[in-house]
This record gives C-alpha cells, structure tokens and sequence, in this order.
C-alpha cells in the first residue's frame, strides 16, 4: 500500500526516472507484489530494488568499488543471455544485459569522496552503468549549547553535536554527519570536487595535440554557454581571453580550437596550462548570467623544475661560517642564522633576514623538522586506524646521534621509533649557500613491522605564530587530496594558515593542498621563509597539532566527550612526499590501491628553503 501511494502520488512528475521500493530490508513476497502493482500503476518507468536485484528491471548495489563497478560494467554491456555470464559473475544477484544503479556509494562521511573522478570514468565506458547517488547532501547535526559564552562572539556558546552527544543509547556516533555541504549548508571542498566531476561540458587533449570538446547535456548544445580561457605560465596567469564556443550538439563530441596566445614573454621550458571556463550567458530562476558551470585544465608544454632543488654548487664560498660549542652548532649564511641543538639532532632557532621562522618553545621541544607520519584520522581511515594504533607509530620519539659538520655542511641522523619494532632512520645533509638559501638532502630508512599502510609521510615544523600569510604554487584554491583533486586547477594561490583549512563536524585532518611546486609562509610585511622540494609536495598548516584534532571529538561507539580545540603558539606544517587518499571506507572502499602507501621503502628527497 505504501508503494503504491507513493507511485499514485508522484507518476504524473516529469522528474521521476524510476521507482524505488525502499531501503536496507529484506526481500519476499510482499516486495514482489508491490513490484507488480508499480508496473501496473506505471508501466513506462522501469522499478528498482537493491534488495531483490532478480525482480526488479534495474540491478543496484551499494558502496562498491571502482574495480568492482568496471566489472559490472563488462557484464551489463554483454547480451542478457550471454555464455560469458558466469564466468564473469558467478552469482545471481547481478544479470548481464541490464542496467544497474548505485543507490548509494561514495559515502561523504567527514573529510571523503575520494576517487570519485574514477567511479565516474568506469559509469560514462559502459553503457549498463546509469549513475549513482552520494550518500547524501548535507550533514545532519544539531545546535546544542554548552551554558557558557563565547568568548569570540558574546553570545551563547554552542557547536555541532551528533550520535552520543545526549547520551542516548544506541547511537551511532557522527555517522549521520555524511553530506557533501555542513549542516549550515556552507560550500565544502567535497561539493566542489563533486560538481566538477559531474560537470557537462569536458575539454580533452587528443593523442595529436588537438582539442575537442565533450557536451554531456541532455538537451542544450554548448554554444549556449560563453566561454573564456586563461593562459598559465609557472602557476601566474599571463594572458586571457574569450573563445566562442562551438555548437556541439548533447550528447556528442566535437572539435574545439587552442586559442590564439603570443608566448613571447614566457620563459622557455616554463610549465604551461590554458584554463577553459564555460559560463551561462542567460539567468535563470537559480542561476546569474556568468555563472560558472564547467571548467577543465588542459596540459599545454614545459614542466616545472623539480631538479633545480640540489644543493648549491657556491655552498662552499665563504660568505658561510660554522661555530660549535658544547650544544649548538651555528651557521652564517649571508642573511640565514640557523642554529642546531645537539640534544634535538634538528634546528632550534632558524632567523631570515632578521625575522625568526623558527624557535624552539622550551629547551627540547623541538621546532625543527621532524619526520612524521601519523595524521588526525578522518572518518574514512577506520579501515588503517586501528592497525596504525597497533603498529605504536602514532607517537614517535626521535634519538639523535652527535651533529657533525663536514666542511660547510651540516649532518643530521635521527632514529625515529614508536613504541613497538617499526620506526625509521632519518638522515639529513643541509648545506649553506651565501644568499641565505638552505638545501635539506633527507634520506627515510624504515625499520621494523609496519602496519598495512600508513596515512602520510613528510616533515612536520613548528614555524612562528605570526607567519600566516600564504602563497603556494600548487592545486587549488580549495582543498585537495590525492584522489580528490579534480576540481583544483594547478597555478599560484594566496590564502592564510586558517584559510587553507577546512571545517568539518567531528574535527579530522583537513586542508591538505596537493602537486605544490612551492610554498611560502610569511608576516603582515612580507618577511618569511619559501619552501620548494625535489618533487611535488603535500602541503598542510595548521594552528592545531594532530593529536588536538584527533582526540577532540568521541566516535562511534565511544561515550560522548568534547575538547574544544584551542590554538597552539606555533603554526603546524606538513611537508609530506607520500600521502595515502580519502578513499569511502566509513562505509564503503578504502582508497585505491594507487591512492595508498603501503610499508614504505627507503625514500630520498631534497626540501629547499630561502628567505622571501
């Protein structure tokens, strides 16, 4: 009887692609009468049920993977009584022959949606996969107040409270908090990422360097948008301009030309994009004129300079001055002081140009990079959690041997260990050169048993407080994570440490920036300290340590606790070379394989910094 109020009360809506019986039980007669009663009702819309694949007319599934989404692609696309059947899919739950929706997969619990551009790569190769549904749009918590005020606004403190914040029982912890946009309904970087990949208009580079364009609407041809293009050189946009779009009908392909771009003033070998953006040229009821609905980055020669990060053939010259006592060995480096403490095996004070980057807080608290590899786990790490725990990497100590200095060069080796058999050899060169700049050649040896994976691996520093200002040259503007960065178009991006974060109900890591050729961190004058690497860079900062985020909110499954995030004096950067992605698995996949770091191997790389 509910279904078919349900099919009565809508069938007449133009809206309606296909029915759905329900949600998460079981399947019987009941079911299959009200199959019959829909058809009845309506026999122009085809009906689905996840739960009784064999009657429905669409097969559905829920939270797959993307491999197991392609080979589902390969069955539906055979003919419906095919000999191949079996081999390919041995039960009887999926039919070659016909269709199947994803009723829901790409779980967008926390900080998620990773790999989604690959889900919907396999769903536009086969014709049997028709689209899915992100579980689900917004997520769903409540105000609740603490009986205290706020000491930023005056008014009445409050926060977002989830399962287990009233102490009612059962519950299931922040897992209600799965949307795509914040309970405030507040754009996120998940919803950015989610519109790009479901963008309709699609610019490709073929095989021979020529363009062409792909109209994935239903019904409007592209030459009803404006379109509009920017050249980018090194990350700046040097040259823009606008392009008439062609008339590509729905549904097709069509030829799309490069724009005409003098490339005179651009240094040779330098990394170059063009940006194409397509915008509304006409309002809607929702929608101004120039809003922006699709845009792609299209690879267009050079590459950046990876190799120039080495250290500096004039290292040597004597504008660098090396002093040792008892403690501390001290460099002179034109305008760089960088002073190393024995007991730390790291830095302890490093000036540039007169401004302090970095300051030991007390005497053994270092500032200093120190290799890391924990983060603040997100809703969807439950699958590496817990074996990260076991593992006893998630708080390391750090066992120097003595500094050594060999000619104008400083030498640095820490054994970094937790509290069971895995931890690393951490080995550093840093050499001086007259203007200031510093090249760390690190060197990561692990040792011992490792857990499945691991979530990241970098240098983690304590910077000054009042180096806020950032600029980057990497993707963004919002942010990105290895299987989830689509949407953030390579260039150079100006931000603040706050603003390279990102809000979530259940605090968890966040405000990574991925492929970054350079970071700079500086004061409100423009003073600071640049950082650049032998290979591309993840980069976070943060005014909070990842001990702070992740112990400040219970789980699932936990009594209720809560530890309102206070800053720390020093600002928190990541530096990492390997992050492992997003992935779905608070309810679905881990990350893909590709997406993931596995027991690492010994890894080389160079990290450069200079005065701004």
């Amino acid at each position: 009887e509910r279904n078919v109020r349900h099919v009565v009360c809508y069938r007449n809506n133009a809206a309606v692609t296909l029915w759905s019986l329900g949600n998460e039980t079981g399947h019987g007669d009941d079911f299959r009468a009200a199959i019959s009663a829909i058809r009845e009702l309506d026999p122009s819309r085809p009906v689905h049920w996840e739960r009784g694949n064999i009657d429905a007319d669409v097969d559905s599934c829920m939270y797959p993977s993307v491999d197991w989404v392609i080979a589902r692609g390969k069955l539906g696309d055979l003919p419906r009584d095919s000999a191949e059947t079996m081999k390919i899919w041995p039960t009887e739950d999926q039919s070659a022959g016909k269709p199947i929706f994803l009723c829901e997969y790409a779980h967008a619990m926390g900080n998620a949606v990773g790999n989604l551009a690959e889900y919907w790569d396999a769903i536009y190769s086969y014709d049997a996969l028709i689209g899915g549904c992100i579980w689900d749009w917004v997520d769903q918590a409540l105000w609740k107040y603490t009986g205290r005020v706020d000491p930023k606004t005056g008014k009445p403190e409050r926060f977002f409270a989830y399962g287990g914040d009233w102490d009612e029982q059962p519950n299931d912890g922040p897992f209600c908090c799965n949307g795509v946009v914040l309970p405030t309904r507040e754009v996120s970087a998940k919803l950015v990422e989610v519109a790009h990949v479901y963008r309709n208009l699609i610019v490709r580079k073929e095989p021979d360097g020529s363009l062409s364009l792909e109209n994935r609407f239903g019904f409007t041809s592209a030459d009803a948008f404006d379109g509009e293009w920017e050249f980018v050189a090194d990350g700046k946009t040097v040259a823009r301009g606008a392009f008439a779009v062609p008339a590509v009908p729905p549904l097709s392909r069509g030829a799309l030309a490069w724009p005409a771009i003098d490339r005179a003033a651009v240094a040779e070998g330098a990394e170059c994009f063009v940006n194409f953006i397509f915008k509304t040229r006409t309002a809607t009821d929702l929608v101004p004129v120039g809003w922006v609905v699709a845009r792609t980055q299209i690879d267009a020669g050079g590459a950046w300079r990876f190799a120039d990060v080495s250290p500096a053939e004039d290292a040597t010259a004597d504008g660098v001055k090396i002093a040792e006592d008892a403690r501390t060995v001290t460099v002179q480096a034109g305008p760089t002081k960088a002073v190393f403490c024995r007991k730390t095996g790291t830095l302890a004070r490093l000036e540039m140009k007169g401004r302090t980057i970095l300051k030991d807080a007390a005497p053994g608290l270092a500032a200093g990079p120190r290799l890391t590899c924990m983060r603040a786990f997100t809703d969807n790490d439950i699958w590496m959690r817990a074996k990260f725990f076991d593992s006893g990497l998630t708080q390391l100590r750090y066992h120097p041997e003595p500094v050594v200095v060999e000619g104008h060069a400083v030498k640095t080796a820490v054994k970094v260990t937790g509290s069971k058999s895995a931890g690393f050899r951490h080995e550093t060169v840093w050499t001086f050169a007259p203007d200031g700049s510093v090249v760390l050649a690190n060197t990561a040896m692990p040792f011992g048993t490792f857990p499945p994976a691991i979530p990241r691996l970098g240098l983690t520093w304590i910077l000054d407080k009042d180096l806020q200002e950032v600029a980057y040259y990497g993707r963004g503007p919002y942010e990105n994570y290895i299987d989830r960065r689509t949407a953030s178009l390579l260039g150079e991006w100006r931000t603040t440490v706050d603003g390279l974060s990102e809000e979530y109900v259940r605090p968890q890591d966040n405000g990574c920036r991925t492929d970054v050729r350079w970071v700079s961190f500086a004061d409100s004058t423009g003073a600071g300290v640049r950082f650049a690497a032998s290979q591309p860079l993840f980069v976070q900062a943060s005014r909070y340590a990842a001990e702070d985020l992740e112990f400040s909110r219970h789980r699932n499954g936990q009594q209720r606790f809560r530890s309102p995030l206070v800053p720390r004096d020093g600002i928190h950067v990541n530096l990492d070379v390997l992050q492992t992605g997003l992935g779905g698995g608070s309810c679905g996949p881990a990350p893909m394989e590709k997406y993931t770091i596995k027991v690492p191997q010994t890894l080389a790389w160079n990290v450069r910094m200079a005065p701004l």
